[in-house]
């Protein structure tokens, strides 16, 4: 199974589902499992909702929200604030859009952040905070995911493939 993903998913797709998968479960246990409590972290999970207007905005309103979204996510996650982004496939809540990790301490924190997304200012999104422990690791996503990113440009430039294990980078 695990040789079969890694010949259809990129190295570095691999790797950030895995580490997420890890600290994601680490979180749901309310603790690091097996690690000191100086090697966990305090981040806050941010569950983006359907809100009260989005239906009322115009095609052309919404291309402008969440185009702005967009830029501040990229400017949370270029500060360190934000470390994962990204919208439910299959919801368990069918208004869950979208789930945002802050590598912030509070709820209270996190909602400051929050609250300079456009989505949430017109009310395409409510929001859910919930404040959980995570371990530390999940500081390195940001960083994984940028070597990622390096490596695909540059295979998709040269062609080459990458040998050896699947997830090494």
């Amino acid at each position: 199974m695990y040789q079969r993903l890694c010949a259809t998913v990129d190295n570095g797709v691999v790797i950030a589902v895995v580490l997420t998968a890890i600290v994601l479960m680490t979180c749901s246990l309310g603790g690091c499992v097996g690690a000191a409590r100086t090697e966990c972290a305090k981040y806050v999970m941010v569950y983006l909702k359907t809100g009260p207007k989005g239906a009322e905005m115009t095609a052309a309103e919404r291309r402008e929200v969440f185009a702005g979204q967009m830029s501040n996510m990229h400017r949370l996650a270029a500060t360190g604030e934000l470390l994962i982004a990204g919208p439910f496939a299959k919801p368990t809540n069918p208004a869950w859009r979208e789930i945002l990790v802050m590598n912030v301490a509070t709820t209270d924190a996190a909602a400051k952040l929050v609250a300079t997304d456009p989505g949430v200012v017109a009310g395409v999104f409510a929001t859910e905070f919930v404040a959980k422990r995570g371990a530390v690791l999940l500081r390195e996503m940001p960083r994984l995911s940028r070597s990622a990113t390096r490596w695909n440009v540059h295979r998709s430039v040269t062609g080459a493939r990458r040998s050896g294990t699947c997830g090494r980078l």
